[in-house]
């Protein structure tokens, strides 16, 4: 008879605990599975609400129109998309929120408007008078002119000295080009819009204020009756400083896309920064100056109001604007002063907007939109005279988002903070 084997009690706990590591094992397994499945399912689910976002703001970009409101779209019982629209100095702020279960994703961008295929360099408005160029005066792109056309002209004994007039294609001026409705009244009202405003909540500025408000929060306003001398501060983001009086913008200021309001407002020398300025009386820019896109230099009069000389937007020499310039009220056929100067070695890469007369001696890369133009020379005043001016719209960056001309497509001009 044989007699059973007998395990030692090592055996058994070896045994045991190769169970336990099995076991072990297998646990850590279905949990990684399970972990994987879950955090699968949370990244599609973010992913979604991202994508919610980005179509939200889409389809803001598509509407001809936006209200200053707040438009909720319901995707399905989970998502919903909200976003609300703005108005931003000349531009639109459009602050999107998408919601998905419990994921929550924001996004705010400033929408402007793109430019087309047959980008414009020059719209003259027809007055009955032809355009003159003199000197080393440079047009390249596509031109709308008055009937009377373009000819060469004689200033001081100095003549045109090209080959051609234009560099593009001539069309006739008809119906001088309009800013979206919204936009202009916007622009028109901007001196009582936050002032009138008792919900937004005021802030003070002193030397050495540093303040970074998001675009997600609500707008902070400093408003002042008297000037404000804006000196060795730093202001970026969702802010508006308002004077009744004048603001004067120091080159040891740090400013990024706020905005600026006052009767009068006056940029040192060496200046850097971006942001938006509107006035009613004058815009002066000193030299050696870089207002970095997207920055903008408005002035605007009542309709009833005359421009007088002292009226206007001067930008000095060897400064460069990358924005817009916009100049808005009523013509009067006896003013021949110029209320946007552009002087010589200043470079605007963007467009040129203005209801009054333009004397530019530097260039513009991008658009201008002109009652008619000025050149004053030995005391003499020259109509639609350009001289040793350059327009050229191919020197334009091709992502470039700038005014809301009506029928315009809409694009991002920068995502917000």
């Amino acid at each position: 008879m044989i007699s059973p084997t007998k395990l030692k009690a090592g055996s058994l706990q070896l045994v045991t605990f190769v169970i336990v590591v099995i076991a072990l094992l297998l646990g850590s397994f279905i949990l990684l599975v399970h972990t994987q499945k879950q955090y699968r399912v949370k990244t599609y689910l973010l992913k979604d609400t991202i994508q919610n976002t980005d179509k939200a703001i889409s389809y803001a970009l598509k509407q001809n129109t936006l209200g200053i409101d707040s438009v909720e779209l319901l995707l399905d019982k989970s998502a919903t998309i909200k976003f609300k629209t703005q108005p931003w100095g000349t531009y639109q702020k459009v602050g999107a929120v998408s919601q998905l279960k419990n994921f929550k994703y924001k996004k705010t961008a400033l929408i402007g408007a793109k430019q087309p295929t047959d980008i414009i360099a020059l719209y003259l408005k027809d007055n009955n008078k032809s355009l003159v160029l003199v000197g080393d005066t440079k047009i390249k792109g596509n031109a709308y002119l008055p009937e009377q056309g373009v000819k060469s002209g004689n200033i001081s004994g100095l003549s045109f000295n090209a080959n051609r007039f234009i560099d593009g294609n001539v069309n006739l001026s008809k119906q001088f080009p309009k800013l979206n409705f919204q936009t202009r009244n916007y622009i028109q009202n901007i001196q009582s819009i936050y002032d009138s405003n008792i919900s937004l909540e005021n802030f003070k500025i002193t030397s050495g204020t540093s303040i970074s408000n998001s675009f997600e929060n609500e707008t902070l306003v400093s408003i002042r009756s008297n000037g404000i001398y804006l000196n060795d501060v730093s202001l970026i983001g969702n802010l508006v400083i308002q004077s009744y009086s004048k603001i004067v913008v120091s080159n040891t200021a740090k400013l990024k896309d706020i905005i600026l309001i006052a009767p009068k407002i006056e940029i040192e020398n060496g200046t850097t920064g971006t942001f938006q300025a509107f006035a009613t009386d004058h815009i002066l820019v000193g030299n050696n100056c870089n207002l970095q896109y997207p920055s903008a230099l408005v002035l605007t009069k009542p309709f009833r109001e005359k421009f007088e000389e002292e009226h206007k937007i001067h930008i000095d020499s060897n400064s460069k604007l990358q924005g817009n310039i916009i100049l808005l009220g009523r013509k009067d056929a006896k003013n021949y002063n110029p209320q946007i100067l552009i002087s010589a070695g200043t470079t605007v890469e963007g467009e040129v907007y203005c209801e009054q007369t333009l004397e530019l001696k530097g260039k513009v890369y991008g658009s201008i939109y002109t009652d008619s133009f000025i050149t004053i020379a030995n005391g003499s005043y020259y109509q639609n005279h350009l001289l040793n001016a350059e327009i050229n719209s191919t020197e334009l960056e091709d992502e470039y988002i700038g005014l809301p001309i009506v029928n315009t497509n809409k694009g991002v001009a920068k995502w917000l903070y």
